[in-house]
Formats: structure tokens, sequence, C-alpha cells
């Protein structure tokens, strides 16, 4: 059933129940009226009869009959109205209820008549009040009438209206009181139920939104409901219900449809009719309006009745209307759209019906365009439609400056210019460009390349006009496409000026320029292919390229062509024999490239070959040289070496019997001949020494290590192993390593000792006195890599400035009686110069003759990966530490044990034993219960890291203060600054050195000064024999704990135990696939591995902690973890054959 069904069906059941309650209520007052009309003739009537009793006695018996009939009527009208009556004789307080009275209370009739107060118990509490002001009417005026509820003894409620009456005697005082009762209660519930229908009826059309009619084309009664008067903007009370006012706001052109659509439809009789029609609103306005009706017939088939809602649909239609407008105008820019993109060059037919169709659809006076001149100065009409009797005005709007404009150009360029009244125009433009009247118009700007390059307009000349939004984007639509076209052009024009310069280009290239199609077959050739093979392009054009390929390079034609086709690499270049016409051949050069189409299928090949003929025999000659300069050096090499080996021998020989017979205590001539002969023959093997080197530098055979080393330890170590030779000669060697220089880097140690070895023994070797100093700067500090500067300055006998160029060149010194004076070959600043060369550096050098020479030169150094290995120095100590230390309280939190076993031992070698806790959360609780004088912590802890823990302490205002040192092992720039903001005091790297660490602790225990010098070091300890063991060695726990066997098993027996859990974990992490886990666990084997110096495992370490999930999961990820868990199985049971061989084996009784 639809709304309108529902609320038709609605209205009918309402209507029948109000004429219902309307008959109902009519019947029972016709009711009591005819009772109470019956009552006051009876009550006259008994008034006369008495009034004759009193005057003829002898009527009596008479009187008495007419009295009963009359009584016997009275309760007939009683009984049929269902009228209750009582009476209340006031001489002896008798009270008489008729039986209707009974019934209407819920009592028995054969009981007593409640009296006084019992009757006053069943009226209802919220109407006494209005009983005993009925009563106290009747006694004051002889008569009350009014309405009361009754409670019966069944709780039931009844309204009763009640009339009451007094009778007075002859002394004006009452004599009887009597009335009647009706009982109503279903007469109220009728109403009460009417009254709920009505409110509901109102709120289904409230929420229903839309306005409800009834016509009774019997009677022409019209009902309007609020909400249909409110569709035409009048209030309930404004409008009446009419019909009139129901026919009088339809549109006249829809009255005359909407007649027609009714009377024209009843012959079918249908229910239900639906329609749209305008209604005028108050304001003015006409409305659209949806109309839903049901009609109603007779038994004869005759309408009779019209019931209907009405809803508005302005919006709907309004945006309806917008949306088939905006259709067209899509319909009219695609049409426009395809015109201009079908053609390529004259584009004035498309542009001038686009203006036509623009013009047609708008129903506008005239369209135009204006164009600007090149320099922006001036625009003028170039294109123009007019409507039908509408005057051309283009032949009168050109070169029309920008400057009789004012302020024109800027307001185009910020939003066109819509004028519904062109009067509002400033006089200007009306002066200038519009040279017809025009009442209405809309300009756009014409953009082109986001320069102002003329505008779009329309006019209409014929009245004042509202431009729709549809009309403005319209235009400006049609502005854009309109630009987009004459950059086309624009772009074509350049595009054809660009091919003819590149034809120029390529026909002028003298490498050839080819395609081929997805066969092989050619299809472009430039000229230089004739001028190189002979072949004119067109006999060779859909030809195969291979065909001209001599047929011994026909394979790697082929190769070259699947590389591409396989791989979709960029491009190939590989060189070819080319067949050329007249039986020669030519080496080509190709560079060849793929072409694919849209989908990404190859269609052939692109490229250039270029004649290399020249330079490939060229090459060929210089390879056939250089063979025979390889032959040339081998045959050097060897000859040296057999020299050196002819020569070191009786040369050793001489040396060693010199060094003999010397400590012989000779003559003191003898002893200065076999001086001199030691002095001839060490410069003799110098330069043997400098030679070989030398030659291996030339034949290329000095290969360049990548490994971490000490920096700070091989500059220290130099300074050493050169000192008594520098003391001899009474010279100080000097050390300087500026701050900052990162200790642990990564590079070749041994050429970096050679380079400084060699300029500190030639600074040594030209300085009489004075010092010779080595300085170590940092230049650059970047995340992964360093650059550092070195110089090695003397104050030495200087370089003269004519021989600074030449000191570097082979077998050259700065001073001719340099060989004789000071030995040496000449070799050294050469070898000098060429491994700084290989190393990717150039030394260069400053001196004064007479004062000194500095020589420079810089190195890049890689920063070491992250190490998490402890390398913990020597463990004992000859002198006693500091007391401050030994008196510290002090907490290590880490959680590798090993780590935390050498960190213990470490300590206690200085006479102090640390509380130790596992990771972040122990600590914080350790904390939380004693006091500690400062914290070393680790910073990749499980469950809380140390940047999490430091963070949470600093958070407790007692612990603010409390030094925290980071122990890191990432030893990259930037580290420092992290862990600072994070909230530690310091940090130290990973390995560090005793004296760093000692310093640091020192330097932040409360009220302590670090004293000059740390403890001093051990002497170096000795090597322990080697093991049997192949897969790990010990010999770094025994150097750190200076040969401490006791630590060295409790080390090997935790790591025992230790191993074999990470084993078992990072097995189960493997077969689980967690990325995450494999990460961490590699991440904690690695110390372990760095300990023992398990090498095989080193670099496989650092790569699975660095994998990601996917990179796992590959077969070299498998392999290279599933090559670690066998590995640590390998170790485990070697390490614990160890053991049990260091056991001591019990005695056999």
């Amino acid at each position: 059933m639809t709304d309108l069904e529902q609320l038709t069906h609605a209205l009918e059941q309402e209507q029948q129940a109000r004429r219902e309650a309307e008959r109902l209520a009519a019947q029972t007052a016709a009711e009591l009226a005819r009772v109470q009309q019956a009552l006051q003739q009876e009550m006259a009537e008994q008034a006369r009869e008495n009034s004759v009793l009193r005057e003829d006695i002898s009527a009596h018996e008479q009187i008495e009959e007419r009295l009963r009939k009359s009584e016997e009527a009275l309760l007939e009208a009683q009984e049929l109205g269902n009228l209750g009556r009582w009476e209340l004789s006031m001489a002896d307080l008798s009270l008489q209820w008729s039986p209707q009275l009974f019934r209407q209370f819920g009592l028995d009739p054969q009981a007593s008549p409640p009296a006084g107060g019992d009757f006053f118990s069943y009226i209802h509490p919220d109407d006494l009040c209005l009983a005993q002001e009925g009563i106290q009417q009747s006694l004051s005026q002889g008569y009350s009438s009014f309405e009361l509820r009754i409670v019966r003894p069944d709780g039931a409620i009844r309204h009763l209206h009640t009339t009451v009456k007094v009778e007075n005697g002859a002394s004006g005082e009452p004599e009887r009181v009597f009335g009647t009762s009706l009982d109503v209660t279903e007469l109220r519930r009728t109403e009460d139920q009417l009254q709920k229908s009505e409110e509901r009826f109102t709120l289904a059309m409230h929420g229903m939104n839309e306005g409800i009619w009834d016509w009774n084309l019997l009677t022409n009664e019209v009902y309007l409901s609020p909400q249909w008067k409110a569709l035409i903007g009048y209030q309930d009370h404004e409008l009446e219900n009419t019909f009139e006012n129901f026919t009088a706001p339809a549109h006249p052109e829809d009255k005359q449809r909407i007649k027609t659509l009714v009377w024209g439809s009843v012959a079918s009789q249908p229910t239900n009719l639906s329609y749209e029609c305008r209604m005028k609103h108050r304001t003015g306005q006409w409305r659209h309006v949806m109309v839903r009706c049901r009609l109603v017939y007779n038994q004869q088939g005759e309408l009779i009745r019209l019931v209907g809602a009405s809803s508005d649909v302005t919006q709907r239609v309004q945006a309806e209307q917008k949306l088939f407008s905006t259709i067209d105008q899509l319909k009219i820019l695609n049409k426009i759209s395809l015109s201009f993109n079908s053609v390529s060059e004259d584009f004035e037919k498309p542009i001038q019906e686009a203006l036509q169709l623009i013009g047609q659809h708008i129903e506008a006076s005239r369209v135009y365009i204006f164009e600007n001149s090149s320099d922006g100065v001036f625009t003028s009409n170039t294109f123009e439609w007019c409507n039908t009797g509408i005057s051309p005005q283009i032949d009168y709007l050109q070169n029309i400056p920008y400057s009789v404009l004012p302020h024109f150009r800027k307001q185009l360029k910020k939003e066109g210019l819509v004028y519904p009244n062109a009067e509002e125009l400033p006089q200007a433009l009306k002066t200038h460009l519009l040279k017809q009247s025009s009442r209405s118009l809309i300009i756009m700007p014409l953009y082109l390349q986001d320069e102002l390059a003329g505008f779009v307009g329309l006019d209409d000349c014929l009245q004042q006009r509202q431009w729709e939004a549809t009309d403005i984007d319209l235009l400006d639509t049609f502005s854009n496409l309109l630009g987009n076209i004459f950059e086309r052009q624009q772009a074509e024009y350049r595009l054809l000026q660009s091919e003819e310069k590149y034809r120029s280009l390529v026909d002028n290239l003298s490498e050839v320029i080819f395609q081929t199609d997805e066969n092989n077959c050619l299809i472009f050739l430039n000229p230089a292919w004739q001028e190189i093979t002979g072949y004119s392009p067109e006999e060779c054009l859909g030809q195969p390229l291979s065909s001209y390929i001599l047929a011994q390079d026909r394979a790697e034609f082929v190769a070259l062509r699947q590389l591409l086709h396989e791989h979709k690499i960029d491009f190939c270049r590989q060189v070819l024999r080319i067949r050329v016409k007249g039986g020669g051949v030519r080496y080509l050069e190709f560079f060849a490239r793929l072409i694919e189409n849209k989908w990404g299928q190859a269609v052939g090949l692109s490229g250039t070959l270029a004649d290399v003929t020249d330079q490939q025999l060229t090459n060929e000659k210089l390879i056939k040289a250089r063979d025979g300069a390889e032959k040339a050096s081998q045959a050097k090499a060897q000859f040296l070496s057999i020299m050196s080996h002819e020569i070191r021998t009786p040369l050793n020989a001489m040396l060693g019997i010199s060094q003999l017979l010397i400590r012989q205590k000779p003559r003191p001539d003898q002893e200065d001949n076999l001086r001199l002969l030691i002095f001839s023959g060490e410069n003799l093997l110098s330069l043997i020494n400098d030679i070989l080197d030398f030659n291996k530098i030339e034949a290329g055979k000095i290969a360049l290590e990548q490994t971490a080393f000490d920096l700070h330890k091989l500059c220290h170590g130099l300074q050493k192993a050169l000192s008594l030779k520098a003391d001899e000669r009474n010279i100080s060697l000097q050390l300087q390593i500026e701050e900052g220089v990162p200790a642990r880097v990564t590079g070749d140690a041994t050429r970096l000792t050679q380079i400084l070895n060699n300029l500190l023994d030639n600074a040594i070797k030209f300085t009489p006195k004075g010092t010779v100093t080595l300085r170590v700067q940092l230049q650059e500090l970047q995340e992964q890599e360093v650059q550092l500067a070195f110089s090695v300055s003397d104050t030495g006998i200087g370089i003269p400035a004519d021989s600074l160029e030449q000191i570097f060149d082979t077998f050259t010194q700065a001073h001719p009686s340099s060989s004789t004076k000071y030995g040496g070959t000449g070799l050294g600043l050469a070898i000098v110069k060429r491994l700084l060369e290989l190393l990717g550096s150039q030394i260069t050098v400053e001196s004064q003759q007479g004062e000194g020479s500095t020589f420079y030169f810089a190195l890049r150094f890689a920063l070491p990966a992250a190490e998490e290995a402890m390398e913990i120095p020597y463990l004992a100590f000859k002198e006693p530490p500091s007391q401050r230390i030994q008196q510290a309280s002090l907490l290590l939190v880490e959680d590798n044990p090993l780590n935390m076993l050498v960190l213990v031992q470490f300590f206690e070698a200085w006479g102090v034993t640390p509380d130790v806790a596992d990771n972040g959360l122990q600590a914080l609780e350790k904390l939380q219960k004693q006091h500690y004088d400062l914290v070393l912590m680790d910073l990749h802890m499980p469950e809380l890291d140390g940047m999490q823990t430091v963070k949470r302490i600093r958070k407790d205002l007692a612990l603010a203060d409390l030094p925290v040192i980071a122990l890191t092992a990432n030893a990259r720039p930037g580290i420092r600054q992290q862990v600072i903001d994070a909230g530690m005091t310091d940090y130290i790297s990973k390995p560090f050195e005793p004296e760093d660490l000692y310093r640091k602790v020192l330097k932040y225990l409360p009220q302590a000064k670090a004293p000059l010098a740390p403890p001093p070091l051990p002497l170096p300890l000795p090597q322990p024999a080697e093991t049997a063991a192949v897969r790990f060695s010990l010999n770094k726990l025994y150097r750190q704990s200076n040969n401490n066997q006791e630590f060295v098993d409790r080390m090997v027996r935790l790591f025992i135990k230790t191993c074999e859990e990470q084993r078992i974990a990072f097995k189960d992490a493997l077969q689980q696939g967690d990325a995450p886990r494999v990460r961490d666990i590699a991440h904690r084997l690695k110390p372990n591995i760095d300990l023992f110096e398990v090498r095989c495992q080193h670099s496989s370490i650092r790569r699975l902690e660095l994998m990601e999930l996917s990179e796992l999961q590959t077969p070299e990820g498998w392999s290279m973890a599933e090559g670690l868990v066998h590995c640590l199985e390998e170790i485990t049971g070697q390490l614990q054959k160890w053991v049990d061989e260091q056991s001591p084996t019990p005695s056999v009784s």
C-alpha cells in the first residue's frame, strides 16, 4: 500500500470515527433531552395535579391512577436512556435510587443506596471538589449540571453526567433534592480515540513533509492541510479551505493539462494518478510540485472524491535542468574537441563552427575571439559569429591598445568579466569594445603557456540577462580548449622546425643511424651508411641487418639481440665486422637499444653504427706491444729476483762477518773501515729492497687490503721503531694526533706503514739536528667514512726549489752528493708517490733550503662496522689503581654473559667489584634499592634497551644527576650526539683502550679527579701453543687475561652454555621464518664469534644481522643461516673436547 493510500485510508477511518462519535453524542443528547423534558412535564403535571388535589379531593383516585401511569412512563424512559434517578427527602433524609443508578455504580439493586460519606467515597478523588461545587450551586440556585468520574468497587472508572434540582417548600426551605445521572463513558472514550487519531494523522502529515488535500466533488468542500498551504508560502490561518484557493495557485499552462489528465482517465476508473505541475508561491516564484492523488468512486462508478498529497520538487527539477544543460554543453564541447583534433593545420573553420555552436546553445547575439599582438600591447578581434539580425563588428575592433582599457587586463586575468547589465561596464570598455548596443556580456581570458594571449566573449544585444553558471563554465572551458589548440599549433610548428633541423643533423652525421623491425629488417638508414659501406640506403631497406655482418660475427650479433630481448636492458655495445661493397671489411661499433610498443612488446631495434676500423687496428697493434712489454717486464722481474738472490747471499755473509769483527774491539782504523763496510752494505741492501718494491708497483702486483686497524697504535709503533735511529742522530721524533681522529679505521695498514716509514726515515736521514714531526689531522667526518691529513715535517737541510718536481722521480735525489753522504737509492719518494696514487691520493711538498721540509698527503678511510665484541684490554696491572675507583659503587648493565664476565674481571683487576644487571628493567629495580656512584650501560639489550632505560632514569629527580656512561659498539659519527640526547652522560666505544675506560670512569666519579696517567699496561703477553681446534682460537682470551688460565676456563664454559642456547633459538627462528628474531640472535652472537676468533663466520654474522625477511628466504640466505648453525654445533663440540682435555685424568690405583 502506497503512502497516499495509507493516508487516504487513515483519513477515511478518522472521518468515519468522527461521524460515529457525533451520531452517539447526538443520540445521547436527544435521549437526555427527551428524558429531561418528560421529567419536567411529569413534575409540572404532578404540581398541577397536587393543586387540583387540594381543590378537588374527590378526584384523588383518578389522580393516583394517572400518577401511576406517569411513573411507569418515566421509569420506562429512564430504562431506555440508561438514565439513573435519585431523590433525597429533607424531612426524613430518606434516599431513593433507581435501578439504573445502581447499575451505573456497580452496586446490588437490593442493597440500600449509599448516603452521606459513603456516597462521596465512590467519587474519583480528583473530582470531589467538582461534585461539592455542583451541589452547592444547586442549593443556591436550585439547579446544577456537571460531569464527574466515579470509581466502582471493581476499580472501573465511569464518566457520569449529573443534574441536581432542589424543590423548596412553602416556607422556602428545601423539601426534597432530586436529580439524574447519565453514563457518558463510551462517548468520552470515542472522543479520546478521535483525538488520538487526529494527532497521529497530523504527525504523519508533518513527518512526510507533504501537503494533504481532500476535494469532495459532490459538495465542493475542500480540505487543505497546513503543509499544503506552507508549500506556497502561507500559514494555516492565512488561507481558507475553499475550492478557489485550491485551484488558483496552479500555473495557467498546467490547469488544462491536469483537467484533461484527470477527466480523461475517469472512464478507466484508475485509483491512483500522479503528475507534476507549477504552483505560484506567495513570493511570486513558480515552484515545481509533485502531486499524487487517489480517486474515489460511488457504486455507480462516478467520481465523487479526490484525495492527494503534494510535495515540493523544485530543487530536483532545477538539478535535472542543470544536468540536461550540462549534458548538452558536454556534447557541444565534445563535438568541438573532435573537430579540433580532426584537423592538423587549418583551424579557422573548426573555430568558426565552435563559435556558432556556443552562440546557438546559449542564445547569444554575438560570440567572438580577441588575440593579443606578439608584444602584448594590442588586441584584435580575429573570429566572430553573429546571430540573426546582429551586425558584425570584427572590422572595427582591430589593434586596440590595452593602454586605453585601464584595469581591463588585470580584471580579466583575475576572474574574467561577467556583466548581466552592460551599463555597469567602465566607459572605456563600452567605447572601445562595444561598437553596438550590448545589454549583457561574458568575457573569459585566453591563456597560452600561462601567458594572457587574448580573450573570448559573448554578448546579448536584446535584453539584460542573469547568466547561468553553466553559461560561464561553457565559455571558460571553450577558452581553455582554444588555448590548447593554439599551443598545439605552435608546438607543431616548432616540431616541424625541429624535424627539419634534426633531419639535417642526421643526414650530416658521420655515424650511421639505423632502425629495424621485429624481423630484423632495416627500415631506416641515414646517408652515412653509404659512405661507410658503399651501399645506398634504398637498396638495403627491407634487407636483414645480419646479412651485412661478417659470417664469423653473426653469432655475436644474435647474442646481442637476445640480451636486449631477454633482459630488457637500456642498450648494448658491441664491435662487429661489416661486409662493404667491393668485398672489403670494416669494423663498426654497434650501440643498439630495444624498441617496444605500448604493451611492452619488442618491435625492433634502433641505434648507431660508428666506423672504428682505424681504432681497432691501432688497438691490435697496442695489444701486441703490450704483450711484448709484459714479457719484457716478466723477464726483468725474473732478472731482479735472481739478481736479488745472488747479491743478498754474499752481502748477508759480508755484513754478518763485519758485525762480528766490530764486536771484537778492532783497532780504530779497522773499526772505521768496518763501519764504512757496514754502511755500504746496508745502503746496497736498501737499494735492493727499494728496487724490488718499485718493480712490484710497476708490475701492478700490489694488492690493496681493506681491514680494520688501530691507527693510533700504528703511529705510536712507527715512533717507537724509529726512535732509536733518531736518538743516534740526537733528533727529537714527535707524534701529534689531533683530537677527534678515530682510533679504528678500515684501510691498508701495510701500505700506510710503508709510506709513513719512508717519509720519516727520509726526514731523519736528512736532518742533522732538530726535530721530525708526524701529524695526523681530521679533515672530514661522514656517516661511514673519514678523511685524514698526514704530514711529516723536519728541520733538516731542505730541498732546492728547482728540485721539488724531480725528487719523486725514480733514482733521483735533491742533492747530487746525497747518495754519497746520506746513502739511499732515490726510490723511496717514488715508491711513496706510486703507493699514494694506488690509494687514490697524491703527495705534495713544501721546503725551504736550509730550514727543512714538510710532506703532505690525505687519505680516506672507511669506519669499521659496529663491533659488539669487547676486546678487553689487559686485566692485570703492575701497580695498584687509584683508591677512588676502589671505593666507588658501580653498576654494570650488560645482557651478554661473556661481555659481563670479562668486564667484571677487568674491574676486579682494578680493585672494585661492580654490581651487575642483565637488562634495563633489572637496572631500574637496583637503582631504586641502592645508591650507585656511576652506571655503565650497554645500548643493545632485550626488554628495555639502554636508550629507553636512561630516559626512565632521568625522569626520577633523585637520579637526574647520576653519571651514566654508554657502552656502544657503534663507532659511526653521530652516535655521541644520539646518546647524549637520550640522557647519557658520555659514551665509550667498544673495543676500548684501558686508558680510555680508566680515565672516563674516574672523570665522572663524584668529586674525583683522574690521575695524569692510568695504571701502566703489562708487558706483551706470551702466546699459548696452538691447540688442535681448527674453528676457533683462544689467543685473544689468553692475551686479554694475561695468561690467566682460570679466567679462560670460565669463559670457555660460559661460551659453550651460551652458544648452545643461542644455536637452538637461532634454529627455531629459522624454521619459523622470523627474520627480526634471526637478526637479533645474530647480533648477540657477534661478540662471541669475535672473542673466540671464529673467522669463518665473521662476515656471515654481519650480513645476517642486517638481512630482510625477503633476502633471508632466498637460497643464499638459507644457506648462510644453516652454515652458521652447523658452525656453532662444530665449535661447541670442539670447545667441549678442549675442556675435557684440560681436566686432570684420575689416577688408577
